[in-house]
């Protein structure tokens, strides 16, 4: 076993190997990524130490934080800082991914949390998507996205009694979502 692998402990290797696959037998990445983000990873420790009505309250305020409304420190002190961290994560990865619902309860039973608290989770995050997509964490400035690309190759010839040189350019034309036209030169010396 690897030196990472030994201070993580047991469950180290279960966070690295849950990928499932799909209904063609593809291998899919779980909904949080290629690699477990620590905070999500910890979950199944926390929700096993402070118990599931700890977990569902913690739900509730990363809901309620994420739809962009402030969290007392009471709140946050009564059900922990790391399981707030983890939920609140954990939503943000869902609904990032699009993932569907069954999706996302399959990858969190895979990641060693109950059928019950998974079941809580893809509730709270059907319940909320709408409220959640529409708050600030998500909604916030982006830049522009590329609607349409045109290109064209100029040569350039030079010639001179002894060579002929070739010079390719390209020529791009992007139109962005915001309505903007960019045009630019690449060359191959450049390059």
């Amino acid at each position: 076993m690897s030196r990472g692998g030994a201070l993580l402990g047991r469950r180290a290797l279960q966070y690295q190997i849950t990928h499932t696959t799909n209904k063609e037998g593809f291998i899919e990445d779980p909904f949080w990524g290629a690699s477990v983000p620590p905070e999500i990873a910890s979950l199944p420790n926390l929700v096993e130490d402070s118990g599931r009505d700890h977990f569902r309250a913690s739900l509730g305020l990363s809901v309620h934080h994420l739809s962009g409304k402030d969290v007392e420190e009471e709140d946050l002190e009564d059900v922990g800082q790391a399981l707030f961290q983890g939920t609140t994560r954990a939503l943000l990865c869902a609904i990032r991914s699009k993932a569907e619902e069954e999706k996302i309860l399959n990858d969190l039973q895979a990641l060693s949390l109950s059928p019950d608290v998974s079941k809580d989770f893809v509730q709270a995050l059907s319940r909320a998507r709408t409220r959640i997509l529409s708050g600030p964490q998500l909604s916030g400035p982006s830049f522009p996205s590329l609607e349409d690309m045109r290109w064209r190759v100029d040569v350039t010839i030079s010639t001179t009694s002894l060579s002929r040189v070739m010079r390719p350019t390209i020529l791009m034309q992007w139109t962005l979502s915001d309505g903007s036209i960019e045009t630019f030169e690449v060359s191959v010396d450049k390059l």
